[in-house]
């Protein structure tokens, strides 16, 4: 609403900020002779400021408003005035400081449409200024009265027009009392003097901002006396040569350093030492290279890491996994390469809500179990929009998208965006998206979600249609199939974000769906010519089970030749990444390669005889189909094995090592026939050809056979690294060992 006119001529006081007045201020409140004190800030007054009748004012806050036309001549004759703070209007004109401001302690006239010169002011002095906010202000030079301002302790110059080295004096300005020093935004050069370096602010500066000049050369080793600084921001010049090795000496107080855009080479120092405060390290658009120092580890405050766009060679840190408090991990356009390991730690980046891993050379399974811990990435809206950064320093990050780089000024705690296109990613989208828990309401929030250019297979699914704040989304140049989602946001998406998959049909794509097309359920697909992959991880489950029991029995006295023959282990590194070949035997969960039991029988190498030794084979009580393979009839130790309740047809098989079974190992299997069965089989009755009944309503256990060899294979291997050690608590719970 509007203020009211005041009757009132003895007020002294009147603070009416932060609420939500607007119209004009009334002229009532010009006339209060003896006002000394006015405060109508952060409110949308509008219309001009006039003239004002005490000339007792001290405190004077009109900042963040809607005022405009020029500033009376007479507030800059205020002699008492000690604070004044016109900031962030519309105010305009040349402003004319006047000689009478000798009790000024504090002036902000940034962010307006001013203009000041300061050629009448060189023999003024303004012995008791402290804080100085003269940003955009169209300022063309530096204010010489500042020589004779020496407790100054801030001072912003950021965005104007000032094109010139930076003065020894300035630089000299307040070496006690200095602590806040933006020079920001302008065409400054350098240094006076003989060597074109950086500039090295006054011990006492905590805050130091050159960031947007034209700076060259490097920064000089002096930097590394400023123990005070908190925030260092040299970004976007053109400084070189390498980053300085003490920079992690002094992080104890550090808490944001940004070196952005500019041609910096060498490798990320490796000193961060213990208790640091480091909250935001920005090393983007350099050419820095190597790995990543483990010391990053000691930035326990560490919420902002982006290293894109780099030449860094090394594979994905998921040591920085157990950071509390990192929230941005920004790794794009560099060489990092490889597959995802799989997390240590049993909430991974819990605190993480913008990832990009975009244009590097990622290979493998998309990481789902990063995906399943997003509940921890959103914070809550209950208490209004917060945005990441604190008083003096406002975190901002460039995301692109569909080639264009956009700049987010502000980042919202809740603003989430994952970026993992350009890399080698394959797997379904639904098995990440499937692993998104039912209480993680809050991924409605997620606006930026980049897959492009990767080989993911399937139909997008359609949970997504339920991320109702997705306003960037691509998955453009992959092996998607089926028809576009429909409803919601997507209903906004253009041909871009799915160009590249042919298999794609429907709005917005020219190419229509047929009128029985729909999004493949389970396994339409997967039975079309093939198996089912699920099924085979089915057999490979219990394989690995079954593996790690022979690991631990067989092995826990010695390792076998054979099985170093078999599996060719030779070490093993952090993420268990096993090396050397399986001789004959492959791991075929988790693909969708395609073929028969016999294939896989095949496979189990000569030196594999051990195979002939299982004893046990439960395979009851699934949906099991087709006819029980003669290649059984090679496992000359079973003694056990039960495929009742399947759907299994054709004739038991005729081996010595399964004629003494009894009838319950084959009982709930209607189709099957023989001797040991009450029901006999017909003169033509013989073991379906492939394809005749496996994928009518069950699915193959031929195929779990295949994942059960591969899984058994694995399983020992697995015995052998876990197990030769000691027997693992879970281990003697899960196998019922005494």
């Amino acid at each position: 609403g509007n203020i009211i006119e005041f009757q009132s001529r003895s007020l002294l006081a009147l603070g009416l900020s932060h609420n939500k007045l607007d119209g004009q201020i009334p002229r009532s409140i010009f006339e209060l002779e003896n006002l000394d004190y006015l405060d109508l800030s952060s409110n949308q007054l509008s219309g001009n400021i006039i003239e004002f009748q005490s000339r007792s004012l001290s405190w004077l806050y009109l900042h963040d408003n809607k005022l405009d036309g020029l500033i009376p001549r007479s507030i800059f004759e205020l002699e008492k005035v000690t604070e004044l703070d016109l900031s962030s209007n519309n105010l305009s004109g040349t402003v004319e400081f006047g000689s009478k401001l000798q009790s000024l302690r504090e002036l902000n006239l940034s962010f307006n449409h001013l203009s000041l010169s300061f050629n009448h002011l060189r023999n003024n002095t303004w012995p008791q200024l402290e804080l100085l906010y003269l940003s955009s202000c169209n300022i063309s030079e530096f204010p010489y009265f500042l020589r004779a301002a020496p407790n100054l302790h801030t001072l912003s110059l950021s965005h104007n027009r000032i094109q010139a080295n930076i003065p020894k004096w300035l630089l000299d300005l307040g070496k006690d009392s200095l602590g806040y020093l933006d020079l920001s935004h302008n065409s400054l050069t350098g240094t006076v003097g003989p060597l074109r370096r950086a500039p090295i602010p006054s011990p006492s500066t905590s805050y130091f901002f050159i960031s947007n000049n034209q700076f060259t050369g490097e920064i000089p080793p002096t930097i590394c006396s400023l123990s005070s600084l908190q925030i260092l921001d040299l970004s976007n010049n053109k400084l070189s040569g390498k980053i300085h090795q003490c920079i992690g000496n002094f992080s104890q107080s550090l808490s944001v350093l940004n070196l952005r855009n500019n041609k910096f080479h060498g490798v990320i120092p490796g000193t961060f030492s213990e208790g640091n405060v480091l909250r935001n390290l920005d090393l983007n658009e350099n050419q820095l290279e190597g790995s990543l120092p483990q010391s990053l580890l000691r930035c326990r405050e560490l919420e902002v890491l982006d290293l894109g766009n780099n030449k860094i060679q090394d594979t994905f840190p998921n040591w920085l996994e157990s950071l509390p408090k990192l929230q941005v991990l920004i790794l794009r356009s560099n060489k990092f390469s490889g597959e995802i390991c799989f997390p240590k730690t049993k909430f991974p980046f819990q605190k993480m809500h913008i990832i990009d891993l975009s244009n590097n050379r990622f290979s493998g399974l998309l990481p789902t179990k990063y995906f399943e811990n997003l509940t921890a990435m959103i914070n809550s809206q209950e208490h209004g929009l917060k945005y990441m950064g604190g008083r003096y320093y406002q975190d901002t990050v460039v995301v692109t998208i569909k080639g264009f780089e956009i700049e987010m000024k502000k980042i919202l705690t809740y603003f989430t965006i994952i970026d993992f296109s350009n890399n080698t990613f394959r797997g379904e989208i639904s098995s990440v998206i499937s692993t998104i828990p039912p209480s993680f309401g809050e991924m409605s929030n997620l606006e930026w979600l980049d897959l492009s250019s990767n080989k993911l297979v399937g139909d997008i699914p359609e949970q997504l249609t339920n991320l109702t704040s997705l306003s960037k989304f691509n998955v453009s140049k992959n092996q998607l199939v089926g028809p576009i989602p429909h409803g919601k946001q997507f209903d906004t998406f253009d041909n871009d974000s799915y160009s590249g998959n042919t298999g794609l049909c429907g709005l917005p794509l020219s190419k229509t769906c047929g009128p029985h097309q729909s999004s493949p359920q389970d396994g339409d697909l997967e039975h079309e010519n093939g198996f089912d992959w699920k099924v085979v991880l089915m057999g490979y489950a219990s394989g690995v089970v079954i593996g790690i029991s022979i690991g631990y029995l067989v092995l826990s006295n010695r390792t076998p030749d054979w099985l170093v023959k078999v599996a060719g282990i030779k070490s093993v590194r952090g993420c268990n990444t096993f090396r050397g070949e399986i001789s004959s035997v492959r791991d075929f969960s988790n693909n969708t390669f395609r073929g028969e039991i016999s294939s896989v029988i095949s496979t189990i190498p000569p030196s594999f005889g051990e195979m002939s030794n299982l004893e046990w084979l439960d395979l009851s009580s699934n949906k099991l189909v087709g006819d029980i393979p003669e290649q059984l009839a090679n496992l000359t130790s079973l003694s056990k094995f039960n495929v009742s309740k399947n759907q299994l047809v054709g004739p038991y098989l005729m081996a010595s090592n399964l004629i003494h079974l009894k009838n319950d190992s084959y009982s709930g299997n209607t189709g099957l026939c023989g001797l040991q069965l009450s029901k006999t089989c017909g003169p033509h009755q013989s073991s379906p050809q492939d394809g005749d009944l496996e994928h009518e309503n069950g699915f193959d256990w031929k195929v779990v056979l295949m994942g059960y060899a591969s899984g058994v294979v694995i399983g020992i291997s697995v015995g052998y690294l876990v197990l030769s050690n000691r027997t693992p608590d879970w281990f003697v719970k899960v196998a019922g060992i005494k």
